[in-house]
Formats: C-alpha cells, sequence, structure tokens
C-alpha cells in the first residue's frame, strides 16, 4: 500500500486497540502478529497502524484458504 492509496483512503487508520476489538483478541497479541508480518499494518514512525479495508481484504483471502 502506498502513501497516496492512504490519503484517499476515507476510512481512518486502526490502532492495536481498534483492531485488537475488530478481531476480538488481545491488543499486545495484534502488535505481535503484525511485528511477525502475518497481518499488515503500516508504520509511521513509532506507531503500528491499520487500514481497515487492507484488514478485511485479508481475512477474506484468509478465510477462502481454509
Amino acid at each position: 500500500m502506498s502513501i497516496s492509496d492512504l490519503l484517499e483512503s476515507p476510512e481512518v487508520l486502526w490502532d492495536k486497540d481498534r483492531l485488537a476489538k475488530y478481531l476480538d483478541l488481545h491488543p499486545v497479541t495484534v502488535l505481535r502478529m503484525a511485528r511477525e508480518g502475518r497481518i499488515p499494518c503500516i508504520r509511521i514512525g513509532g506507531m503500528v497502524r491499520f487500514d481497515p479495508k487492507e484488514i478485511r481484504d485479508f481475512l477474506k483471502t484468509k478465510r477462502q484458504r481454509t
């Protein structure tokens, strides 16, 4: 995902707490998964953010593989 894609996106990026609620996981688990490359994330300085559309697309592809 490029910066221009983010700028054109109408949705606000999620933080670890918002994604944790969405996935019903602990925020520390979300950060670990992002660090390990198991979920798509965007790193901005020392922060980690998540694009809701990218997360939904990622989950759809995961569901189709099982």
